[in-house]
């Protein structure tokens, strides 16, 4: 089975019009639910004249693509979607996709160990053998600080051991989520490709290499900052449009601890014209497709999900900033 079996990248579009990938996400990219839930509230307000292709069949790959995990005999595998329950905050995303895939949504505590097996209470009567976990959690190790097993590595990492569990996304995915690996993406391409990016990056500086340290702290109030393993926006100073104390705060970390940040070229990002009240305002904009590998390959989800910044001229487009999403069209082309 693919290490990351739902991939999604952050996409914007800058001032000369090319689109570049800000960050990758392989952990747990969210979002795909969302886009679906705004088309069905979207769809029935637009006229017979403008019929936007729907999301192809993404849900249903992803689907497919979960069974196909499965340990070989498995003819018909149980499949269940991992999550923290309700307090995630993509809590709406995993229960939807466990009704539209036909999948339990299990926490933790509903789960049992026996025999290098792991078991899911689904009631007090029924309990059932996993075979794939579909991995929606905010932990991202099997071990704890100490580097000793966590409860979750207890109860999951001997059933992973033995081959009768797999895991989507695998353990380690986060790993392509750190800020730092995805300064090098491009030169991975090239070295291991043989062959130039279809689409390019933002410039990255790896504050931990002291050439790329020298080059960024000449010129650091000009750049954004951002902490290798941060998500969700948090922590992410973007130093031309920070406050003073904001500026003073983010060299100071930076200086201290270096390597547990990188700095980026600052991107204009584009707009759209977004329901503010009762009028359209411009609103800075991304756009994060998502990209499902099984068995048969890859398939994208059409349209994806576009973000929007909810205050004039914020640059942070992430829902756990405030952010909010939108319906993304792909039109046909009547003319063509």
């Amino acid at each position: 089975m693919p290490p990351a079996t739902v991939a999604g990248m952050d996409l914007v579009r800058g001032k000369d019009g090319e689109l570049r990938v800000l960050e990758d996400n392989l952990r747990m990219p969210s979002g795909a639910t969302y886009a679906v839930a705004v088309r069905e509230l979207v769809e029935p307000e637009l006229g017979a004249e403008l019929r936007p292709r729907g999301h192809g069949d993404y849900l249903a790959q992803l689907g497919e693509a979960l069974r196909a995990a499965a340990p070989a005999g498995r003819e018909e595998p149980t499949v269940a979607i991992l999550s923290d329950g309700p307090e995630n905050g993509a809590w709406y995303e995993h229960a939807r996709l466990g009704r539209e895939l036909g999948l339990p949504v299990v926490t933790p505590d509903q789960l049992e160990l026996s025999r290098d097996r792991v078991f899911a209470r689904l009631s007090r009567q029924r309990r059932v053998q996993l075979d794939v976990v579909y991995r929606r959690q905010d932990a991202d190790a099997l071990t704890g600080p100490d580097g000793g097993l966590s409860e979750l590595g207890k109860l999951l990492l001997p059933a992973l051991r033995s081959g009768r569990l797999r895991c989507a996304n695998a353990f380690g995915t986060g790993l392509a989520d750190d800020k730092l690996a995805h300064a090098y993406v491009e030169r991975m391409v090239e070295f291991y490709l043989g062959e130039a990016p279809l689409l390019r990056s933002v410039p990255s500086y790896d504050l931990s290499d002291e050439g790329d340290r020298e080059a960024a702290m000449e010129r650091l109030d000009e750049l954004v900052i951002k902490p290798r393993a941060g998500f969700g926006g948090h922590g992410v100073t973007i130093m031309p449009r920070a406050s003073e104390p904001e500026r003073k705060r983010a060299l100071g970390v930076v200086r201290r601890r270096p390597e547990r940040f990188i700095a980026q070229e600052p991107v204009e990002i584009s707009s759209h014209p977004t329901i503010r009240g009762a009028s359209l305002r411009p609103r800075r904009i991304d756009l994060r497709p998502f990209v499902v590998t099984g068995a048969a390959g890859q398939a994208v989800m059409v349209g994806g999900l576009t973000r929007f910044a909810r205050g004039a001229g914020e640059m942070i487009v992430n829902s756990s900033q405030g952010g909010g999403c939108k319906d993304t069209w792909v039109v046909e082309n009547s003319a063509a």
